[in-house]
């Protein structure tokens, strides 16, 4: 499982809720945890503007071959190895399951 935590516009979170039950292709790099708290970290920071809502996208892999992406989980590659983060590439491909 990953997670991702942010802060979303309310009309940025209609389109994918279109798409439930669909297969999308991430339109840029994303970056994900390991770590659950890590996420809702980020999700629910100290501040967060009216029309915002706290967002927390979790995600279910499952590659057949490699992951579409990174993992940031040495000091070569990030100064946070313990945020557990992996970058996923741009175009990966996900389901949405529900919003």
């Amino acid at each position: 499982m990953l997670f991702r935590g942010a802060p979303m516009q309310n009309d940025w979170i209609s389109p994918y809720s279109a798409k439930t039950g669909c297969m999308v292709r991430l339109p840029q790099s994303t970056s994900t945890s390991k770590d659950p708290m890590v996420a809702l970290g980020f999700a629910m920071p100290d501040w967060i503007k009216d029309n915002q809502t706290p967002t927390l996208f979790v995600f279910a892999i499952q590659n057949y071959y490699t992951m579409s992406g990174l993992t940031m989980n040495n000091e070569a590659y990030t100064a946070y190895p313990s945020e557990k983060e992996v970058l996923l590439s741009e175009g990966c491909k996900v389901y949405i399951l529900g919003i």
